[in-house]
């Protein structure tokens, strides 16, 4: 009974721990979002024309991560499954897990284009002729 108290405040300390990184994390994301309001008060009007390539660079490379990052939970939701015969399950997570690695593969593509294109072809990548 002891040791199954002490699993249990181990278990709540490490959700106190991370529910604080958590709200660590959404701290530093709020300040780096006012710092970057900021920075671009100071910006010439040439950037204007970049945004539209920048903010799609930055959606790649968020699509991306989700990707792996999903992918990574559902394998090892996948291979925490101790219920045997259950196949159309496993296959259900293996295209799953198909498609996330074409889509985090695709991203990744897309992210190496853009940051090695020259600067003409980035400025039409956001739609400036």
């Amino acid at each position: 009974m002891m040791d199954l108290n002490m699993r249990l405040q181990v278990s709540a300390s490490k959700a106190q721990v991370k529910a604080i990184d958590l709200e660590l994390g959404k701290m530093e994301a709020q300040q780096s979002l006012e710092h970057l309001g900021i920075i671009q008060l100071f910006l010439p009007d040439t950037f204007r024309s970049e945004y539209d390539s920048v903010q799609a660079l930055l959606r790649f490379k968020r699509i991306g991560f989700k990707a792996n990052m999903t992918h990574h939970f559902v394998k090892e939701r996948m291979q925490n499954q101790t219920t045997p015969g259950q196949k159309d399950d496993m296959f259900a997570c293996c295209d799953v897990l198909d498609k996330l690695t074409w889509v985090a593969s695709t991203c990744d593509q897309f992210i190496n284009n853009i940051q090695t294109c020259n600067l003409e072809s980035f400025r039409r990548l956001g739609g400036e002729s």
